[in-house]
């Protein structure tokens, strides 16, 4: 089941079978496209699950379409080719940064006396 507060957390953007020729050529640019979708200021900290609820109840009556600068930045794009194993340990690496930024931020928000859960 889809959970909205997904959009919240840190995400990975992960281009596949870079060791094709048509695709080492488009990375460069394909990585700048990604890089420019969502805001900074969209990924903010998290909603209590009411008011996430409130929101989505809200938002459907709401017409607005959400564009691309309505959602957050992504962690990071990498390039890999799993099947020739390039760059796989530079994507694990991202996975873990993304990884412990979502373990900081919910033991700030538990330091805060914050309970989002």
């Amino acid at each position: 089941m889809y959970n909205p507060e997904y959009l919240e957390r840190p995400y990975i953007v992960v281009l596949n079978k870079i060791d094709l020729p048509e695709v080492i050529d488009r990375l460069p640019t394909l990585t700048q496209e990604i890089q420019r979708i969502g805001s900074d200021g969209a990924a903010s900290e998290p909603k209590p699950s009411s008011e996430v609820s409130a929101q989505l109840l809200s938002d459907e009556n709401d017409t607005k379409e959400k564009t691309l600068e309505d959602y957050p930045r992504r962690h990071s794009v990498i390039g890999v080719s799993v099947l020739k194993h390039i760059k796989i340990n530079e994507m694990l690496k991202e996975i873990r940064a993304a990884l412990r930024k979502c373990v900081d931020s919910q033991q700030d928000l538990r330091l805060s006396g914050k309970n989002y859960t």
